[in-house]
């Protein structure tokens, strides 16, 4: 029973830290950047795929501004106004992918192709 609650609270901290990565509007490459880990582990951290150790947690904290408690806090809480300076890529960013400017070209496929 006592395993089962571990485990349940790694999704919560994920959530947490999504939630307050969205609204300092940093993305998942930008806090891996600061982290110094791949993209891919915040996003696995953020849907509970891989347990997030907490020897991680300062440093989650100081790149996202918030304490501590922030980043423990239940999925929903409100999310306090950064605690210090953000990096220079999450400010004013959307940390969605950034939209493509212009059209692809169309690679004719040797199908296409009628004689």
């Amino acid at each position: 029973m006592q395993l089962q609650r571990k485990r349940a609270i790694d999704p919560a901290i994920g959530r947490r830290l999504a939630e307050i990565r969205i609204h300092r509007s940093c993305s998942e490459q930008v806090l891996a950047d600061e982290l110094g880990v791949h993209k891919s582990t915040i996003g696995k951290w953020e849907n509970g795929h891989t347990r997030l150790s907490t020897s991680w947690l300062p440093q989650i904290a100081r790149a996202l501004a918030c304490t501590l408690a922030d980043l423990l806090a239940p999925p929903g809480s409100p999310i306090p106004p950064a605690r210090g300076p953000l990096p220079a890529a999450c400010r004013g960013v959307n940390p969605g992918r950034p939209k493509r400017t212009t059209k692809r070209k169309r690679v004719p496929r040797s199908h296409d192709h009628q004689p």
